[in-house]
């Protein structure tokens, strides 16, 4: 009888190339919110939006006993998303200057292993830096 890790092996090398139910659902939970970045309008989108962002961004929500399933499901996603999202600067607007993958695939807390709590002014934004002719 063969295990589940067998039979999720690839054909080549003996096993059927199903894939994982797990890593199956961690990806639809991750398009899920993905869809909320870029801005589709559905209903369902603007829905969500109403009931669980409401005036904050998808990174700061964090999950609440009363909340569905589907959108701590979701929630659980956020680690993954932000490893593998980097902004398109443009005006900075939205790009959070300390924690945002807007100049590598890692925040500048990261780059530069900056303690949090010795940040000087944790919430700004890259367009505080950025002047009307788009330099720095």
């Amino acid at each position: 009888m063969l295990d589940w890790d067998t039979i999720c092996r690839p054909k080549n090398v003996g096993g059927l190339g199903l894939r994982k139910t797990e890593a199956v659902n961690v990806a639809f939970q991750c398009k899920l919110a993905w869809r909320f970045f870029q801005g589709r309008n559905s209903l369902w989108i603007d829905l969500m939006r109403k009931k669980h962002l409401q005036n904050s961004h998808f990174f700061d929500c964090s999950s609440k006993p009363s909340d569905s399933p589907i959108w701590k499901a979701i929630l659980r996603s956020q680690s993954i998303l932000q490893k593998g999202i980097r902004w398109k600067v443009g005006n900075g607007k939205n790009i959070k200057f300390w924690w945002d993958n807007w100049v590598d695939n890692r925040s500048l807390v990261e780059i530069l292993h900056k303690n949090p709590t010795l940040l000087t002014n944790p919430k700004c934004t890259v367009n505080e830096f950025v002047n009307d002719d788009r330099t720095w």
